[in-house]
């Protein structure tokens, strides 16, 4: 990183950072002729691992700041996966890999039940990883269960009205009708609640 502002302890720290193996410089200067003195700690954060389980719920907390929680599934072909958060830190973010190591999602906020939740997947057989970790060095507590998501396929009899029950968050429903030729039709959503 390259003229980064070292002013405020909860929120300018940096990283964490993968870094070669080699020797660095850290080149701190005064911009405004009136810095006071600081502190500051070059470390190495922790990288906790941990297998995950479809359907088991996950509550954990970043001990200290860089620390990164990383899940490992363990997938069948064609998974369906839902990553239900139940609740994240201002600061938590989490990015979910493939077995190839590609970024499904990346750095993304895990704070919301309602708004940060991810999926549902469709998962190709292997090893897939989710990274957990906070910024600005926060050390924020969250839960999430990676639910098995089961999808629902219908046949729609026109005329008919249908109940949908969705069976969790997640899950899909899908419908099919066929028109032997055109017709003029009204999707009508009857009651939703």
């Amino acid at each position: 990183f390259e003229n980064g502002r070292a002013r405020y302890d909860d929120d300018d720290d940096r990283g964490p950072l993968v870094l070669a193996a080699g020797t660095y410089q850290l080149d701190l200067w005064d911009t405004a002729g009136n810095t006071p003195a600081f502190a500051f700690a070059v470390r190495e954060p922790a990288v906790v691992e941990t297998a995950l389980t479809l359907d088991v719920p996950v509550e954990a907390a970043l001990a200290t700041p860089g620390d990164v929680h990383v899940y490992t599934l363990e997938a069948a072909a064609a998974d369906h996966v839902y990553l239900d958060l139940a609740y994240g830190g201002v600061e938590t973010r989490w990015t979910l890999l493939d077995p190839q190591g590609n970024a499904v999602f990346d750095n993304l906020r895990a704070r919301y039940d309602d708004t940060d939740e991810r999926g549902p997947y469709v998962l190709s057989e292997g090893t897939w990883t989710l990274r957990v970790f906070a910024l600005s060095g926060a050390t924020d507590a969250y839960a999430f269960t990676a639910r098995t998501v089961s999808d629902t396929d219908a046949v729609i009899v026109l005329g008919e009205e249908i109940v949908v029950t969705p069976t969790g968050p997640g899950a899909r429903w899908s419908g099919t009708f066929e028109l032997a030729s055109d017709t003029l039709t009204y999707l009508s959503l009857v009651a939703a609640t």
